[in-house]
């Protein structure tokens, strides 16, 4: 079976922080290095040990965390990027409050026993271990709530004070609340009861470490890649290089912002380590490559009455660092899976001369590499579907969480490359399904397909199909860039990569007239079985 995209996105978050914080970042960095020695051979037959053995640094804003492009990434370093520190010099970047909030996680840092009756919320956060800031917005939103219905004692709506209400009952109604009242100048306070309340019923943010994009390959690449010459791993590897570029570049430039003064502005680019990996749970081939993006982005100060960048005394623009917009990614990264396959296709038919079978949802099958042999080397995709065929006969309602849970509940301990006894398991397994390592050499060998440039013809073609009675206007008078964008990808085959694919969504006058900007509302999410 195809798969049905092939980048997927997982966010690499976790609840709580302090020193969980530190663990969770290495059992990260710990997993994707994992194998790194045994990989070594193979690796060593592409050229890509020093690529991707160690991780190899992505984004436009990698520099700013003090890695270079293109070239290894320590362990070390790719802790610190996880941590928002620089990855050389381990300055904190990103502030420690928020989703980020990797310096005191959101603990309770001392107790309400022996304090006033009534606190500030100064005095407050310092007790709970967030901002004041972020309690303010607690005490403003438990207010307007319950504005809305009875409203409490002590509500901002009451017109009370914290002198004339010590009998005012917190409201409990969830730990995402807090109530407060003004005193006669204004400023919030809270009781001292409520606090408690507050600080036993609380559920501690997730603190997100960063995201792993993961872009795996068709299967029948995955296999082409596991029997082939050090050449045709070569050619892979490298249209695989392409094709995670092709996405990395693609979310940078519809989610690489940050928060400054209440609104989000246009950072720099993201940072990320990427590592590949050969193998699934069920130790079968498959090529998939993870990046892990950090969750910070550079974003340039502007000065709002003029539009121009807010300088320092030497001239140099300022940047301050923010976490990343985690619903735009989400948003985006079916958009970016299908701008990353129709790189792969172009760059594996240019460089390989090989020929793709039709694109369904976004993906295609190598035309040449038979349905059987795939299907023998598919068991993992196998087992979720009839685990999950099995729960669902049992009265279950088939739903994507109840898949997701499956997935979880049937993995195997994860590898991250092939070694010599996973390889000879894969041989017997190739000879089971009635193959030989030649018969795949002669798969893998170059062929005589040149995809052609797409023409005006082939536009007007591309089109008649986006806005036909089986196009996108078949489902709504409206359309988003996103759904143009990967419509042109699977429509143009092998015959388009990232630039051409982005100059297409945005030139025909047809499409301008008729687009409707709903680009960052729609999720994009889908669960990657492996």
């Amino acid at each position: 079976m195809i798969r049905a995209v092939i980048v997927t996105l997982k966010v690499l978050g976790l609840r709580g922080g302090g020193d969980a914080v530190g663990a969770a970042v290495w059992r990260v960095v710990d997993y994707l290095r994992g194998g790194t020695p045994e990989a070594a051979g193979s690796l060593a037959e592409a050229g890509l040990v020093g690529y991707y053995g160690e991780g190899v640094a992505r984004g436009a804003a990698a520099t700013r965390f003090g890695l270079r492009l293109g070239r290894a990434v320590s362990a070390e370093g790719l802790a610190r990027l996880l941590s928002g520190r620089h990855a050389v010099s381990g300055a904190v970047l990103v502030p420690g409050s928020g989703s980020a909030g990797r310096a005191r996680g959101g603990h309770a840092t001392g107790s309400v026993a022996g304090t006033r009756e009534w606190l500030s919320l100064a005095e407050a956060a310092r007790i709970v271990g967030v901002s004041a800031r972020y309690l303010r917005r607690l005490a403003a939103r438990t207010a307007a709530a319950n504005a809305v219905g009875e409203p409490s004692p002590g509500s901002v709506e009451s017109g009370s004070t914290a002198g004339d209400n010590t009998d005012a009952k917190p409201d409990t109604a969830g730990p995402d609340r807090l109530t407060a009242v003004r005193d006669d100048r204004g400023r919030w306070r809270v009781s001292q009861a409520e606090l408690a309340r507050f600080i036993t019923d609380r559920q501690l943010p997730t603190v997100v470490l960063g995201f792993d994009v993961t872009a795996a390959t068709p299967k029948s690449v995955s296999v082409l890649w596991a029997f082939g010459d050090a050449q045709v791993r070569a050619d892979i590897a490298a249209a695989m290089n392409a094709a995670v570029d092709a996405a990395v570049t693609y979310l940078e430039s519809v989610a690489a912002v940050g928060l400054v003064g209440g609104h989000n502005r246009p950072g720099l680019g993201l940072a990320g380590v990427s590592f590949l990996h050969d193998i699934s749970r069920a130790e079968e081939p498959h090529l998939h490559i993870h990046t892990v993006l950090a969750n910070a982005v550079p974003v340039p100060l502007v000065d709002e009455a003029n539009g121009q960048p807010v300088r320092d005394s030497h001239g140099i623009p300022l940047l301050v660092w923010r976490t990343v917009d985690s619903e735009l990614i989400h948003a985006n990264i079916k958009t970016a899976s299908y701008v990353a396959a129709a790189v792969l296709r172009h760059e594996l038919a240019v460089r390989r001369g090989w020929r793709w079978a039709p694109v369904r949802n976004g993906v295609a099958e190598l035309a040449h590499v038979p349905a059987d042999l795939l299907a023998r080397f598919s068991s993992r995709r196998d087992q979720i579907d009839a685990e999950l065929a099995s729960i669902v006969a049992d009265g279950s309602a088939a739903s994507p969480g109840l898949h997701a849970a499956v997935q979880r509940s049937t993995r195997a301990p994860k590898r991250a490359h092939a070694d010599d006894a996973i390889r000879a398991a894969q041989r017997e397994r190739l000879a089971a399904a009635g193959y030989t390592p030649a018969d795949i050499h002669a798969m893998a060998a170059p062929g005589d397909h040149r995809p052609a440039p797409l023409t005006e013809i082939d536009n007007a073609r591309i089109v008649d199909e986006l806005t036909g009675l089986d196009g996108l206007t078949s489902r709504a008078g409206t359309f988003t860039r996103q759904e143009v964008v990967r419509q042109l990808a699977a429509l143009a085959g092998d015959r388009a990569d990232a630039v051409t694919i982005d100059r297409r969504a945005g030139s025909w006058p047809i499409l301008g007239s008729s687009l409707s900007r709903r680009s960052t509302s729609e999720p994009d999410a889908t669960p990657n079985p492996s």
